[in-house]
């Protein structure tokens, strides 16, 4: 789908417009993340996720394939450790913002989170899992089932109205498998309501290795448009993490300056490759900042609009 250009943002506090007694969004996000000399921008994407942790019910960060490790290397599973052992060190540093005291206990965090609560390094470790490890459609099946995907199983089973709004950094071949080990116990309806739980946001699709990124029919990606189109809101970005790319690769000094080397996070943030933060728009269009509704695509916010129309896939769809 279509997007407008967004907006660079540097690691600065948040003003939350809604009310302090409203609920956080739901979060997933499924990242492929890597070391710094193979593809850096998940790494720093979730330096930037963790720096707003008391905006997002962050309900699972799962590891999984990508466009550049199919399969997805399980030592690579680390940097996303790395990243949440530094949030532990500046949480208490980050608590100040709303004069947060202590942590709820890990039960309480597990049910539903205020806008404003910062979680704790406990809570955030127990929702990083291991989603699939190899891509495309033709790994979705018997093998494919993940501590991911039956997080993602769990999570749209709960007796929560809110939506989960999935972020995929990398392929969203775990949500795929969710959906389809559904499908296998479940009736139509069942199934239905189950898909609807879900609002999908795609970097591009990446449920493939780079090098046949043109190979659309290899993807889940397409599986999931073509049979839930009516039932899946599915984002398809080609426009604005390229333009978040390129606004970081222009005002990189601007990273460096305000960002790398303050607190442990910072620490942690690596210089780019490729560009800035591409994973970023995926959650920017979730931010509660005021500025758009979610649930209404075609809203103006952080990560662009949405228009509905032909995807990259579209002509092998309806070939």
């Amino acid at each position: 789908m279509k997007k407008a250009m967004i907006c660079m943002l540097l690691l600065m506090p948040l003003t939350v417009w809604a009310a302090k007694s409203d609920l956080k969004p739901r979060l997933v996000v499924c990242t492929d993340i890597a070391p710094a000399d193979v593809e850096p921008d998940d790494m720093e994407s979730m330096v930037r996720l963790m720096a707003y942790a008391d905006c997002f019910e962050v309900e699972a960060l799962i590891t999984s394939v990508g466009w550049n490790c199919d399969p997805y290397p399980l030592e690579w599973q680390q940097y996303l450790s790395r990243v949440i052992s530094a949030y532990a060190k500046d949480v208490p540093n980050l608590m100040r913002r709303s004069g947060q005291k202590r942590f709820l206990s890990l039960k309480k965090e597990n049910g539903q989170q205020e806008l404003g609560y910062w979680p704790s390094a406990e809570y955030i470790t127990s929702r990083a899992v291991m989603g699939s490890m190899y891509g495309g459609i033709k790994a979705i099946g018997e093998r494919n089932d993940s501590p991911g995907s039956e997080l993602l199983i769990r999570l749209a089973d709960e007796d929560d109205p809110r939506p989960i709004y999935v972020a995929a950094w990398g392929g969203a071949n775990t949500l795929a498998q969710a959906i389809w080990r559904v499908k296998q116990t479940r009736s139509d309806d069942e199934v239905r309501n189950f898909v609807r739980k879900f609002r999908l946001f795609t970097i591009t699709d990446q449920d493939m290795q780079y090098s046949m990124r043109m190979d659309r029919a290899y993807s889940s990606h397409m599986w999931l448009r073509k049979d839930f189109q009516d039932d899946l809101q599915f984002v398809w970005d080609e426009g604005a993490w390229q333009e978040q790319c390129e606004l970081g690769k222009q005002h990189w000094a601007q990273h460096q300056q305000l960002i790398q080397g303050h607190g442990a996070l910072g620490k942690e943030y690596p210089n780019y490759k490729w560009g800035v933060e591409g994973d970023t728009p995926s959650f920017l269009y979730v931010m509660p900042n005021g500025l758009n509704d979610p649930e209404d695509p075609h809203q103006c916010g952080w990560a662009g609009y949405h228009e509905r129309g032909l995807c990259a896939d579209s002509l092998t769809l309806l070939s």
